[in-house]
């Protein structure tokens, strides 16, 4: 396992986690928030979708399975910003992205379109065309709530029209460590596990992309406990 060490900026209203690691520039940004992090029992609601803890440790993934709504695609957590502070949008992003996944790759010099796709069984997945890099990565990402202490295993189903690296992990909100598991894709659907103990409540579930040209397909993400099997 490679642990990122991330540390969160100093304004109150806008969370931040910054890291590098070679040319992954791995970087935990969560965006402009409207609020402080919530507190530890309580639900965020990003876009459409109100994310909170599943009984039993589990997180709440929703959307995994990318087969249901679709909406255009948007940044984590933007809040209106001061006018003697404004927001620097340095990335831009189009197409449709599934709810309640959100980009979070306003911080990253890049340029990318999301999309729906189908299987020829009418399975639908997200596709993501990553066109330009100029510096950082795409990063979609949804939020969890876990328990703390826990251990967990992330899975999903990824492929890609050529070889290319990808990262999963886990952004805390609050800043700290960021356990990122790093693969390179294939050709073929491949299942990619990552186990891990997480210490903390609250993270961004990340999947980031740091290949320019790159166009990687996505499916099928869970987060569980890793004592329970698929």
């Amino acid at each position: 396992m490679t642990r990122v060490i991330l540390k969160p900026g100093g304004v109150a209203a806008l969370l931040l986690a910054t890291a590098a690691l070679g040319y992954f520039a791995v970087r935990g940004d969560t965006g402009n928030v409207a609020n402080n992090v919530p507190s530890p029992n309580a639900n965020v609601r990003i876009g459409t979708t109100t994310w909170g803890g599943m009984p039993g440790g589990g997180a709440s993934i929703q959307n995994g399975d990318f087969n249901s709504n679709f909406v255009p695609a948007r940044f984590f957590g933007i809040a209106p910003a001061p006018q003697d502070k404004p927001i620097e949008m340095k990335a831009r992003v189009s197409g449709e992205i599934a709810d309640p996944w959100v980009d979070n790759s306003n911080w990253a010099e890049i340029t990318a379109e999301y999309s729906r796709e189908y299987e020829t069984d009418g399975n639908s997945y997200q596709s993501v065309r990553l066109k330009r890099v100029k510096s950082g990565r795409l990063q979609m990402v949804q939020f969890v709530q876990l328990h703390p202490g826990e251990t967990y295993r992330l899975t999903c189903r990824l492929r890609a029209k050529e070889p290319t690296p990808a990262s999963l992990g886990f952004i805390p909100l609050d800043g700290g460590e960021s356990p990122q598991h790093y693969v390179t894709i294939n050709r073929k659907w491949q299942t990619v596990e990552y186990t891990v103990t997480l210490p903390k409540a609250k993270y961004l579930l990340a999947i980031g992309l740091p290949q320019e040209g790159a166009v990687v397909h996505i499916d099928d993400v869970s987060v569980q406990p890793a004592n329970l099997r698929p």
